[in-house]
């Protein structure tokens, strides 16, 4: 089970057991924000109907007919081509691993 850091000799410690990297993983996904806790600050809000271009970071780049259409192509990659992996919007900004995972398809409110 999980414990909180502890500071000991100048220095935090966090044990975690016997979990290993996936677990990690998993737990770190527990204390992530989802689309519903974004603050309007965070959220990067976009046109999901626009034409895009995946590039999956190995110089492969895919039209889409929709940004949607590259997120969800994007989604499907493997984390390791997740994080070197791009979408550009046509005629548009392009967007990081970071940016792509704030994407808000909703009107931003005044």
């Amino acid at each position: 089970m999980p414990s909180w850091p502890t500071v000991g000799a100048g220095r935090a410690h966090q044990s975690y057991g016997n979990l290993g990297p996936g677990s990690i993983a998993i737990l770190s996904g527990l204390f992530s924000f989802g689309p519903a806790l974004m603050s309007d600050d965070y959220k990067i809000y976009v046109d999901g109907g626009a034409p895009a271009t995946l590039n999956d970071g190995a110089g492969i780049s895919t039209d889409c007919t929709t940004l949607q259409e590259a997120v969800l192509a994007w989604e499907r990659l493997t984390p390791e081509q997740k994080i070197r992996a791009t979408v550009r919007l046509i005629g548009g900004p392009v967007y990081t691993a970071h940016q792509i995972a704030r994407f808000h398809y909703e009107t931003k409110q005044a």
